[in-house]
C-alpha cells in the first residue's frame, strides 16, 4: 500500500490517478474493462468526499443498529465504536461487531449472525426516541 501511495500522491490530479490505478489493476487482471472500472474509481472517490462532507440539518428521530466488522480500518477506529451514530441520532444505537473484515463478514458464520440480529430487531418492541 505504501507503495501504491508513493506513486498516487504526486501525481498532478484525479484524473492521473485513477489512470495509473486502473493500469495498474488491469496489468494483473485482464478481464476487467478499463471504462467500467475508471468509472467505479472515480464514482467511489466522489461517494467518499460527498459523505465526509455532509453534514445533516437535523438529528434522525429513532433508534439505529449498526452491524460493524470486527476487523478495521485506521479511519473506521477513528470514528469510533458507534461510527459517530450517537451524534445524528437522538434514539438508542445499537452496536453489533461481526467476525470478519467489511467483505468476510458477509460470508459463512457472519451471515448467521447478521440474520439473527436482523430478526431479534424486528420482533424487539418499538419504543420511538421520543417515548422512550
Amino acid at each position: 500500500i505504501l507503495q501504491l501511495l508513493e506513486t498516487l500522491l504526486p501525481l498532478s490530479d484525479l484524473e492521473a490517478r485513477v489512470n495509473v490505478a486502473v493500469d495498474l489493476i488491469t496489468s494483473s487482471h485482464k478481464g476487467i474493462s478499463r471504462e467500467l472500472l475508471h468509472f467505479a474509481a472515480t464514482t467511489f472517490y466522489y461517494k467518499l468526499k460527498a459523505a465526509d462532507s455532509y453534514v445533516p440539518a437535523t438529528k434522525y428521530h429513532g433508534n439505529v443498529t449498526l452491524l460493524r466488522a470486527k476487523t478495521s480500518s485506521d479511519y473506521e477506529q477513528n470514528l469510533g465504536t458507534d461510527y459517530k451514530l450517537s451524534e445524528v441520532c437522538d434514539g438508542k444505537v445499537s452496536v453489533h461487531v461481526i467476525e470478519g473484515d467489511h467483505r468476510t463478514f458477509l460470508e459463512g458464520e457472519g451471515v448467521e449472525s447478521i440474520s439473527s440480529i436482523i430478526h431479534s430487531s424486528l420482533v424487539e418492541p418499538r419504543v420511538t426516541a421520543r417515548e422512550g
